[in-house]
């Protein structure tokens, strides 16, 4: 690589923190986090890996998530929350530590997505103005700001990577990394994501075999070595999800909060939150990702015969998504059915997005003919699309920051409970629990019921255990505890110091019977074999996978070498 161009890379990455660390504004001026409907949620996972050394997996959330042993580590990954856990940990500022790693997140989706696109496109400019217009676009930043969504947020980087390198492996079966590093990025920071880009993937494989089937067995096959990289690579997380969710008594139920029907916005909703540039109104794409979106998209439809097979299927997906966002599509099609678990029709504004921000940057840097065209569009439109994102960031902090007070700072951090509005239901609870609705709640009240009256019990938590000490008058006594039993097998009971029997009660939750006037009654989580070695599993696949790119590296180069001698 010539130091021209090697300088160039290095001007285009400090744009890029540049403009990462633009958005800090908002820490500058207010010096505090906005509360969105995820705060709660994610803060709290947030506080039990600080509560306790960040080698000890929390499998059970005993300082957080209403003290209840909420198996979440266990369902929903944390492992990209860990160097967040790390940062505030050494510097003691969660508010600053928070700005911080959204900038180095930022900083990193701008590098994927320029890299990924490049491998597509082999346009350095077109590179540029996707990166920048989906790494600060409307939707990614109102995970951050305006919902405080992190696992979404976190998996917003992984999509540009996930989806370049499935374009390779349908092409020509080459970069197939690409698509191993997005979907174990993908699987390591939001399960949800992950399933809807997994359909998704699969839909677009249909439908390319169908037109390529004479490729389909060298295609599966691709896909599936890739799928088997990808697979030992999350085995840490894969493998135990899979354990809990099987055995866990009555099956786990993911959110406490149900719904009969996927919630999408209006059109009077829609339209006010794309004309006014406000997340605050309701989620969408936001202004930029529609309006010039959809310019870009009529440009393509009248090039249609002259566009590459990449942007004919991006345009495609583009419109589906936009689709499935508003009210024309037609969700009730889906009620009570596995559907419904993605809740919310805003799910597919991130794939939008994507697709938006590809059409976007082609009609920007590519799509015409005259050159001087494309030297003032891609400027425009990058400076553009920051100052949507800047404006949609402040229309964020101007409803925050009122008389409501939804904002906190460090002391709030570190007491999630306290947050307004805080919602520490669990989820990921045992199913059998949601048909005791009234119970559930009580669990975040810590009642128990000991001989069958309610009683506030509070516990003494400690990493992976929670400790209740019971006063009656009774020798005999049934004590249901206030604190989630997935299977009894995979805990520890004691009774001042001996092993106990523990029963699962109607609300899935612990119920001992003991023979003690005073009981201090331990429950321990013990890890089995798959919680213990499965991460020893995606380090030995990692470690192989390291040395295989070293190999193939080190091929390339000496081949290089070898073609330049003899040139």
């Amino acid at each position: 690589m010539n130091s021209k161009l090697l300088h160039k890379r290095w001007l285009v990455g400090l744009i890029y923190l540049v403009l990462a660390l633009a958005f800090n504004y908002i820490y500058l001026r207010y010096k505090s986090l906005f509360i969105g409907q995820d705060s709660y949620f994610h803060i709290s996972r947030i506080n039990e890996m600080l509560h306790w050394k960040l080698t000890q997996f929390p499998y059970l959330s005993t300082a957080t998530q209403g003290h209840v042993g909420d198996q979440i580590a266990l369902f929903y990954p944390n492992y990209l929350l860990y160097p967040l856990a790390a940062l505030i940990k050494v510097l003691g500022h969660p508010i600053f530590c928070v700005y911080l790693y959204v900038t180095i997140m930022s900083l990193i989706t701008a590098l994927i997505t320029d890299y990924a696109t490049y491998s597509i496109t082999k346009s350095r400019s077109q590179s540029f103005l996707m990166a920048t217009i989906y790494t600060f676009s409307f939707f990614r930043l109102l995970n951050f700001y305006a919902r405080f969504d992190f696992g979404e947020f976190l998996a917003i980087t992984f999509l540009p990577l996930t989806f370049a390198g499935f374009y390779h492996l349908l092409k020509d079966g080459s970069h197939r990394w690409q698509l191993i590093w997005g979907m174990t990025g993908l699987i390591y920071t939001h399960t949800m994501t992950t399933a809807i880009t997994g359909v998704i993937l699969v839909g677009i494989l249909i439908v390319y075999l169908i037109f390529h089937f004479r490729k389909s067995l060298v295609t599966l096959k691709n896909l599936l070595i890739a799928s088997l990289w990808t697979g030992g690579l999350t085995a840490a997380f894969i493998l135990p999800l899979i354990w809990h969710s099987h055995y866990t008594i009555s099956g786990i139920q993911a959110t406490y909060w149900q719904v009969d029907h996927v919630f999408s916005s209006t059109w009077d909703e829609l339209f006010n939150s794309v004309l006014a540039n406000d997340p605050t109104i309701v989620y969408s794409p936001g202004t930029f990702s529609v309006i010039v979106g959809l310019i870009s998209i009529l440009i393509l439809v009248v090039r249609w015969r002259h566009l590459s097979t990449i942007y004919k299927y991006s345009l495609c997906c583009a419109l589906i998504f936009l689709w499935m966002i508003t009210p024309l599509f037609p969700w009730s099609l889906f009620d009570h059915t596995p559907v419904l678990v993605i809740q919310l029709s805003l799910r597919f504004c991130s794939f939008y997005v994507l697709f938006a921000s590809l059409l976007i940057s082609y009609v920007g840097a590519q799509a015409f003919s005259v050159h001087i065209i494309h030297k003032f569009l891609v400027p425009f439109l990058s400076i553009l699309s920051i100052l949507l994102a800047l404006g949609s960031v402040q229309n964020t902090a101007n409803q925050r920051f009122t008389k409501e007070q939804k904002y906190l700072q460090n002391d709030l951090f570190f007491t999630p409970d306290k947050i307004p509005e805080a919602n520490n239901v669990p989820d990921y609870f045992p199913k059998v629990a949601s048909k005791y609705q009234a119970d559930l709640t009580d669990l975040r009240n810590s009642t128990a019921y000991i001989n069958g009256h309610p009683k506030t019990l509070y516990g003494t938590p400690a990493s992976n255990q929670m400790t209740y000490q019971v006063k009656t008058h009774s020798k005999q006594n049934t004590i249901d505890l206030p604190f989630l039993n997935y299977g009894t097998n995979n805990y520890s009971v004691t009774n001042n110091g001996h092993q106990v029997s523990a029963q699962f009660s109607h609300r899935g939750t612990f119920k001992i019977n003991t023979t003690s006037p005073n009981n201090k009654i331990v429950i321990r989580y013990q890890p089995n074999f798959i919680d213990r070695y499965a991460k020893y599993l995606s380090l030995l696949i990692l470690l192989l996978a390291l040395l295989v790119g070293v190999f193939h590296a080190r091929v390339r180069s000496k081949n290089y070498r070898h073609e330049y001698h003899h040139s």
